[in-house]
C-alpha cells in the first residue's frame, strides 16, 4: 500500500529501515517538497500523517536522496537538507538546512564519491561533504555558461571508483540531447571532455567481479566502452 490518495512519487529511498517517497502527488495535487516514510521494516504500512514538508518555499523541488554517514541528504533544486534519525517513535526524523545557495538540478547527476557527493547545479559542478558545498568546475565556467540551462535536469552521470572518476553527460547550447561528456578525476583534480559522443545513459559494469568498466549508451541503442577508444 501507499499513503491515501498518493498518485505518484519521483523518488524512493531506504533509510534506517524505513521506506521514503519524495516529491509526491496526492489526489493529483503536486507536493514537490514533501516526503513520506513507511512504518519501520514494513513498506506495506503507511500513516498518512507521517510526512515532512522540506521548506516548500526554499529550493523549488526535491531532486534526490543520498545517504552520507549516518544522515540522509535531501537535495532540492537550489538547496540541501540533512535528515537525521532520532530513534523516537513519535518524531523519528529531524530535518536541518545545510545550504540554501546551491542544490542539485539534475537527479541523475548525483553520485556518491569517496566522503561526499558530487552533482550538477545551475552554475556548475559541486562537491558536498556533509556540511558545506564546494564548486569544483571554475575551470569550466566558460564552457558550462554556453550550455543549455534548460537541459541541465536531463544530465546523466556515473562514478568509476577504481579511478575516482566522475562522468557527466550534458547538452551543449545547440542540441536537445546530451552531446558532451565531462570527466572529473578527484585524484588529480583534473577535468576532461569527450566530444562527438551522445550518451542517453551510462553504467558501470564489473568484469570478473573486480574491474570497473564504464559504458555509454547512445540514442540509437549503441553501447560504447567509455574509457577505451
Amino acid at each position: 500500500t501507499v499513503p491515501s490518495g498518493l498518485n505518484g512519487a519521483k523518488f524512493i529511498k531506504k533509510f534506517q529501515n524505513y521506506c521514503f517517497l519524495a516529491n509526491v502527488k496526492v489526489n493529483y495535487v503536486k507536493y514537490p517538497s514533501r516526503f513520506y516514510w513507511s512504518a519501520i521494516k514494513d513498506i506495506g504500512t503507511w500513516d498518512d500523517a507521517d510526512f515532512i514538508e522540506v521548506s516548500p518555499d526554499d529550493g523549488e523541488e526535491i531532486t534526490g536522496f543520498k545517504t552520507l554517514g549516518a544522515n540522509l541528504i535531501v537535495y532540492k533544486t537550489q538547496s540541501i537538507y540533512s535528515v537525521s534519525f532520532t530513534g523516537d517513535a513519535n518524531v523519528p526524523f529531524i530535518v536541518q538546512k545545510c545550504d540554501s545557495h546551491v542544490g542539485c538540478v539534475a537527479p541523475y547527476s548525483l553520485q556518491e564519491v569517496m566522503n561526499g557527493h558530487i552533482f550538477l547545479a545551475y552554475d556548475g559542478i559541486y562537491y558536498f561533504d556533509g556540511n558545506n558545498s564546494y564548486k569544483m568546475s571554475d575551470k569550466l565556467n566558460s564552457l558550462l555558461n554556453n550550455y543549455q540551462k534548460s537541459r541541465f535536469p536531463y544530465a546523466i552521470s556515473m562514478y568509476q571508483k577504481n579511478k575516482n572518476r566522475y562522468w557527466l553527460g550534458i547538452s551543449s547550447a545547440s542540441l536537445t540531447i546530451n552531446d558532451k561528456v565531462i570527466t572529473y578525476d578527484s585524484t588529480s583534480n583534473a577535468f576532461g571532455i569527450y566530444h562527438n559522443v551522445y550518451p542517453s545513459a551510462m553504467g558501470i559494469f564489473l568484469v570478473g567481479g573486480v574491474d570497473e568498466r564504464p559504458y555509454f549508451f547512445d540514442y540509437n541503442g549503441y553501447c560504447y566502452w567509455a574509457d577505451n577508444s
